[in-house]
């Protein structure tokens, strides 16, 4: 007969046979946070210790009692068991539920949870259900997230991949919330993510900031609405003078009254702190010689626009980079770019320099291996397949990147905006960031083409007036080695090509 009892946790005695791996301090942190605010949502199960009455051993849940030790909790709900055999019947009970078809996603996985608080950890539930040990890690993933997130997963908007790619954001409804309203899944999900982790590591580098200027005593106020743009009431104190005219020192003047600070960030979003005079003629200073506040703010305006498409770009390029490696970092599905990577080696070598800085990180994801004279020596076709890719992609990624920077020497508009066309046709979803660019980047193309064709078109006029069209060269396809000049050089026919078919 089983038993729910709320029994002293110093009652408790671990099982020898228990691995010690199984309750990390990480696990146990967890569930110390969760307690507190949801208590122990499952019951230890125990067994009663004969040979000493009023104590029991643990079958099931050390990970608990670990936890409600640490916390001081005088009593913890407990399953008695009469024998071990009783105990460990629970536990199949549930594995064996996760077999069913009938079982909703998020179903399925609150039964891997309930076996992860069985202590089965999540190798020993992959190979009982016989599915993949990061199948069942997303699933216990998806029970952390917001119900809406679970509902999603039921049906099929959002898929255990895309749950777990939501992990980082568990304790933060409010964006999975905002991300699920958004319809966002896949290579868009990421996107995504990759955008609100930006604005959370942006927001958190501006806390930090504010908190070192309070701590040495500056004032920090809120950065007022346009700035620099339009009338301000606060003038930034580099460009202001004293009554002398001597122009003033920001760290000099910065926990002076009157003066306080606002937070800026440049274009890598780093936060930049800009010390400010709030209301200038009531504290005697003017205006410095030689500034120029309009010109500077119309600067300010272009480099702000630039850093917020700069971010976003940077964000969707490491997204589009683990697609690369992902979509293209095997022998196989690299073969799906051997020709145009070859085409290129041909007609434009210069595109597949070998790869610099960040890039190498991605070039040695989708070749598999360095690009070392001793590698490429003994390299096979797989390989060198795999190497002549990645340099074609390390290329094009190369005149992306610099493209986006608004970099004009070097760079291809034209073929960049090939190369996002062609990861969009193998399944690529492009993010704002890049969908803004290759919108700028076809523009401009268009516009090259058309002036490039009119000119060519004038000059063509003017050296063909008054000549007539020459006749073309047709080969002779009844003359056997007949020649056929194609570009300049001297191509021999195919005999075999021209030949009548023998009769059987």
């Amino acid at each position: 007969m089983l038993t729910i009892e709320e029994i002293d946790p110093q009652k408790l005695v671990r099982n020898d046979r228990n691995p010690q791996s199984r309750t990390t301090t990480g696990a146990v942190d967890d569930l110390k946070a969760s307690i507190p605010v949801v208590g122990i949502l499952q019951p230890l199960v125990v067994i009663p210790i004969t040979e000493d009455p009023g104590t029991y051993r643990i079958e099931i849940g050390h990970r608990r009692h670990r936890a409600a030790l640490e916390l001081g909790l005088p009593t913890v709900p407990c399953l008695v068991a009469p024998d071990e055999g009783v105990a460990m019947q629970l536990a199949a009970m549930i594995a064996e539920n996760t077999h069913r078809a009938d079982f909703s996603t998020s179903e399925q996985a609150e039964m891997y949870a309930q076996l992860a608080l069985l202590d089965w950890d999540e190798e020993r539930i992959a190979a009982f259900t016989a599915q993949p040990v990061e199948h069942v890690r997303a699933a216990i993933t998806l029970t952390r997230l917001p119900a809406a997130a679970q509902a999603a997963a039921d049906v099929g908007e959002l898929t255990l991949d895309d749950a777990a790619a939501l992990a980082e954001f568990t304790s933060d409804p409010g964006t999975v919330d905002k991300l699920l309203k958004r319809g966002a899944n896949g290579w868009r999900l990421r996107h995504a993510i990759a955008d609100e982790r930006h604005k959370r590591e942006v927001q958190e580098s501006l806390d930090r900031c504010k908190a070192e200027l309070v701590l040495a005593g500056v004032k920090v106020i809120p950065t007022p609405k346009n700035w620099p743009y339009g009338e301000q009431t606060v003038v930034r104190a580099r460009d202001l003078a004293d009554a002398d005219g001597n122009r003033l020192d920001p760290d000099a003047v910065r926990t002076r009254p009157g003066f306080a600070a606002i937070i800026t960030r440049d274009g890598a979003g780093t936060p930049r702190t800009e010390i400010v005079c709030t209301d200038p003629a009531a504290w005697g200073y003017s205006p410095a010689a030689g500034t120029a506040e309009h010109a500077r703010a119309e600067r300010d305006a272009a480099a702000a626009r630039q850093r917020e498409f700069v971010e976003s770009f940077a964000a969707a390029t490491q997204v589009r980079w683990q697609f690369l490696s992902q979509a293209y970092g095997s022998a196989k599905t690299a073969k799906n770019l051997y020709l145009t990577a070859l085409r290129a080696a041909v007609t434009d070598p210069d595109r597949l320099s070998y790869p610099k800085d960040k890039l190498q990180e991605l070039a040695l994801r989708v070749a598999g291996a360095p690009f070392d004279p001793a590698v490429t020596a003994t390299a096979g076709i797989d390989r060198l397949t795999r190497m002549l890719v990645s340099r074609w992609i390390c290329g094009s990624e190369d005149n992306l990147v610099r493209l986006a920077a608004d970099l004009s020497w070097g760079v291809d508009p034209r073929t960049a905006v090939e190369y996002l066309d062609l990861l969009v046709a193998g399944g690529y979803q492009l993010s704002e960031a890049e969908t803004q660019l290759q919108d700028r980047l076809t523009a401009s193309s268009s516009h090259g083409t058309e002036d490039d064709s009119g000119e060519e078109d004038e000059d063509a006029d003017k050296d063909t007036a008054g000549e007539e069209d020459p006749e073309p060269v047709v080969p002779d396809g009844d003359d056997p080695g007949h020649e056929v000049v194609v570009d300049g050089l001297v191509e021999p026919v195919d005999e075999t090509e021209h030949r009548e078919p023998v009769a059987a």
